[in-house]
């Protein structure tokens, strides 16, 4: 029996942001059936154009039934620093603590503070975080046009930094 399922907004491929209106249809059917959800947000900075990111914990309903995962590589192109972190409420944190404590292999914890510190910094919501999508949409769109100009059609990514 299904007890616990993945949504990822935006993906990573194919670059699909859902709509509220979309999270709201599959937070219904997680209601319905009592189900968990793993929300991987970890492109939720890595919008282009009108797109918005809803994470579906904020929907009624949701956020006692949902972990959400983020991850620094992702947001501060910082891939190989392999910090990321998870929210969710009490009773679904204390068995990822508990599990955690086991997984990891090494804790690189001057990275862990630098991205915390940075977190922390009113700076980094004004100033990056703009500055990030402007970046990755003028790269999207260098890419798509030299796509497009070589006959190919690729699908134009509402967010994450992939093309297909």
């Amino acid at each position: 029996k299904t007890k616990m399922f993945v949504v990822n907004t935006p993906q990573n491929i194919p670059g699909k942001v859902y709509t509220k209106e979309e999270l709201q249809q599959i937070a219904n059917v997680a209601i319905k059936h009592d189900l968990l959800v793993v929300s991987d947000e970890v492109y939720e900075w890595l919008l282009y154009d009108d797109a918005t990111h809803t994470s579906i914990a904020t929907l009624p309903g949701m956020w006692d039934r949902t972990i959400t995962v983020g991850s620094a590589g992702k947001t501060f192109s910082v891939t190989g620093y392999k910090v990321g972190w998870t929210i969710a409420p009490a009773h679904l944190s204390t068995p990822i603590f508990m599990a955690h404590q086991w997984i990891p292999f090494s804790v690189t914890t001057p990275l862990q503070e630098a991205v915390a510190s940075v977190l922390e910094d009113p700076a980094t919501v004004r100033d990056y975080l703009p500055w990030l999508r402007s970046f990755y949409t003028q790269k999207r769109d260098m890419l798509l046009d030299v796509l497009n100009s070589s006959g190919l059609r690729p699908i134009v990514p509402q967010g994450s930094s992939f093309i297909l």
